[in-house]
């Protein structure tokens, strides 16, 4: 995911009303499919939504490359490579439509990813 600007597009087309996706976070619940699951594992293409980023809890400092931001006592991990893994309690911030982000959380409750 890393050098692709997927984010940086999806934020485009909402700015500029050339998309009708929103963004939405799904928190990562402990012991679900997701917990401990890297991003290179979930096919977002197919369930039609684009990774933001991940918040997690605890501070971190912010790396030179604009991949990690400190807010506050967390730390936003920006267009998270597919070698990120996600851990229980991090949100996990998605482009997309409704349906998709429904549909998503579905699968993670039903562990069917």
């Amino acid at each position: 995911m890393q050098g692709k600007p997927v984010a940086f597009e999806a934020v485009y087309g909402l700015l500029t009303g050339q998309s009708h996706e929103g963004i939405e976070a799904v928190r990562i619940k402990q012991a679900s499919v997701l917990d401990g699951c890297r991003m290179g594992d979930i096919n977002f293409k197919q369930r039609k939504l684009t990774p933001f980023g991940v918040i997690r809890e605890g501070d971190c400092e912010s790396s030179e490359d604009g991949t990690r931001y400190s807010l506050q006592g967390r730390c936003l991990y920006f267009n998270p490579r597919e070698d990120f893994t996600l851990l229980a309690d991090d949100l996990l911030v998605l482009f997309g439509h409704e349906y998709s982000v429904v549909h998503f959380r579905d699968c993670i409750e039903r562990g069917t990813l």
